[in-house]
């Protein structure tokens, strides 16, 4: 059986009355688990929250991992070029046209991944309908939103690359090479 008990202070100061009062109905009946409503809500929401958090804790790891792997991805294509941009460089290619080629690569490795991840996305997005409270797994403003913050962070890792490529010397790279 369960009681509901409205106060207008503290409940726990209700607390000492309330068993008074039970055992008085009936000396045999004990109070068990006596808790305020919110304690009790926080209770049933407690494993909700928990994965709430979990599933951001992992989100941010998988920003952070995207983050570098661009980074990596992104250098080493810079890397490899760099003997080509010194040889433009050399024959009067101007920074910015080599800024242009670079960010024509970023955009070509960020839309692949973005599509095929958006594409993922999707596809597991059945799995994830019990976890998700006031939105549809397809939401497509969730999914503008996540495009969006991707490419924020492809920007940002794409800003060290980029700036190797706008300091490039072309008579260090070419007798390096």
């Amino acid at each position: 059986m369960t009681v509901l008990v409205r106060t207008d202070g503290e409940p726990s100061r209700v607390v000492p009355g309330l068993r008074a009062a039970v055992r008085r109905l009936d000396p045999d009946l004990a109070l068990a688990r006596v808790a305020s409503l919110d304690a009790l809500i926080d209770d049933q929401i407690a494993p909700r929250r928990f994965n709430t958090w979990l599933l951001t804790a992992f989100g941010v790891a998988a920003v952070a991992i995207t983050a570098i792997g661009l980074y990596s991805l992104l250098a080493y294509l810079v890397a490899l070029r760099r003997p080509e941009m010194a040889v433009r460089l050399s024959i009067g290619a101007t920074p910015r046209h080599l800024l242009g080629l670079v960010v024509r690569d970023v955009s070509g490795v960020v839309g692949i991944g973005t599509g095929l991840g958006l594409a993922g996305g999707l596809a597991a997005a059945a799995s994830m309908r019990g976890l998700l409270f006031g939105i549809r797994p397809s939401d497509p403003v969730s999914h503008v939103a996540t495009l969006l913050m991707l490419g924020i962070v492809a920007v940002a890792a794409a800003c060290i690359p980029l700036r190797r490529v706008m300091r490039i010397d072309p008579a260090i790279v070419l007798r390096i090479e």
